[in-house]
């Protein structure tokens, strides 16, 4: 990308050509892609005027990033840089590197804002970090809303001990920790006091058109930068030297074409010369037609400017409104992430108390599988015992039948012994009343 006409022949080169003397240069939310920035990047690197340049919102990745980054090698007159809303991180840090690479050496610019750019981690804050160790210039960061966590905190931190020129760097929303944040506080308010700079210097702001600061063309954009920029920027010189720097530089930035006073004055100048009586008629009437026509285009350009001045203040307002729906968002966002995390703990909560119960219910189930072992194993006894006693039984039973054969033919022979008793006790009887009667006298004597 080389330097030469800043004006360009793509989509946006009209609109670029009229800018090409103002010193501040905004395309917020204009859906410019990075097709837009390499457009925006040909005008940068070769203006010689402009000292702003906001692209909020265009949808610029890593390569609409690159774009820029070669511009700002070869422009030397950029101080203010916003590059919120776009998608530099996305995919790859190629886009930041190149960026902060631009930057180590640069000694223009004072601010650059990356909100919402899609920066992660160590990684980004690296980048940055080594940016900050090489520039001298740059007194104004904006990093809110990227995700750098604690780590990249760390590593911002340890690279910013090194820098010794930035004052600001606004970190909302980007989950350092707080001991990290208040240590990077103190490195910036170290910066301060080294510049003389000894307060609390917030975001970079411009003062609008119409506002007296001091020193406000020394900072090239329009406006001013904080006091402690002011005297860095200034160098010491007095109120009227600043002044005097401040008109030579409106009036080299101004296009007199579009001024008010000079159109005017030729107005004057035009009906000077169609009541000069010396003028031809024909020279009147074209004269005529010419001062018609400068009347009308000055009453169309302050039309058009109060179109445009209500379309700033739409915006203004729209802005203001989105930004109060994003603070809202973030406290919603913010108020379910804490609710995630409630819920989060309870079911970590109902998950470990899950675990155990799975583990009691692990054991009751090995139990359970042990006590059916032990079950079948004593219904397999049993079935063996009971064979065995029926066995048994069928063998008593046998014995039984046997004995009681045994005892019904005992019986009988008890009873044919008694019978047998019986008769042999008659016979007895019989044999010792025999043995009286021979005993009788006049009988036998007994025998002896």
């Amino acid at each position: 990308m080389g330097r030469g006409n800043p004006q360009g022949s793509g989509v946006y080169g009209a609109y670029l050509a009229n800018q090409e003397t103002s010193p501040t240069l905004t395309l917020a939310n204009a859906g410019l892609s990075d097709e837009g920035a390499l457009e925006v990047a040909h005008f940068l690197a070769g203006s010689i005027y402009l000292n702003r340049l906001d692209l909020t919102g265009n949808n610029l990745s890593s390569t609409g990033v690159c774009h820029l980054a070669k511009a700002l090698k070869q422009n030397h007159t950029l101080q203010s840089l916003t590059l919120k809303h776009n998608r530099i991180g996305d995919s790859s840090e190629v886009g930041l590197a190149t960026l902060c690479s631009a930057l180590h050496h640069n000694k223009t610019l004072r601010h650059l804002d990356l909100r919402l750019g899609g920066l992660q981690g160590v990684t980004a804050a690296s980048v940055i970090g080594e940016m900050l160790r090489s520039n001298t210039h740059l007194s104004h960061l904006d990093l809110s809303w990227n995700h750098l966590d604690p780590p990249g905190g760390q590593v911002l931190l340890e690279n910013l001990e090194v820098n010794t020129t930035l004052f600001d760097c606004q970190l909302t929303g980007c989950g350092i920790s707080d001991e990290t944040l208040f240590s990077i506080a103190q490195v910036l308010q170290r910066n301060r006091k080294a510049r003389d700079a000894n307060r609390q210097v917030g975001p970079y702001e411009a003062c609008g058109e119409g506002v007296e600061t001091p020193g406000a063309a020394a900072i090239g954009i329009g406006g001013a930068l904080a006091e402690s920029q002011f005297k860095a920027s200034t160098a010491g010189r007095t109120d009227e030297d600043i002044v005097s720097i401040q008109a030579r530089d409106q009036t080299q930035r101004s296009n007199p074409l579009v001024s008010n006073e000079n159109t005017n004055e030729l107005m004057m100048r035009v009906a000077k010369f169609i009541t000069d009586p010396s003028t031809l008629p024909k020279d009147a009437a074209l004269a005529q037609e010419m001062y018609e026509y400068l009347d009308k285009a000055q009453k169309q350009l302050i039309q058009d400017r109060d179109v445009v001045g209500g379309i700033h203040r739409h915006l203004t307002a729209v802005a203001a409104s989105f930004r109060d729906r994003e603070l809202r968002s973030r406290d919603s966002i913010c108020v379910g992430q804490d609710h995630f995390l409630e819920l989060k703990e309870e079911i970590l909560g109902i998950r470990g108390i899950m675990e155990r119960r799975s583990e009691d219910l692990a054991l009751i189930r090995e139990q359970n599988s042990q006590m059916q072992r032990d079950h079948r194993d004593d219904e397999q006894q049993a079935t063996n015992e009971e064979a065995l006693s029926r066995n048994r039984l069928a063998e008593i039973m046998a014995e039984k039948r046997e004995l009681e054969k045994r005892l019904a033919s005992l019986v009988e022979a008890a009873r044919k012994q008694d019978a047998d008793n019986a008769e042999k006790r008659s016979r007895m009887t019989k044999l010792r009343q025999g043995v009286t009667l021979l005993q009788q006298p006049g009988r036998l004597a007994p025998l002896k």
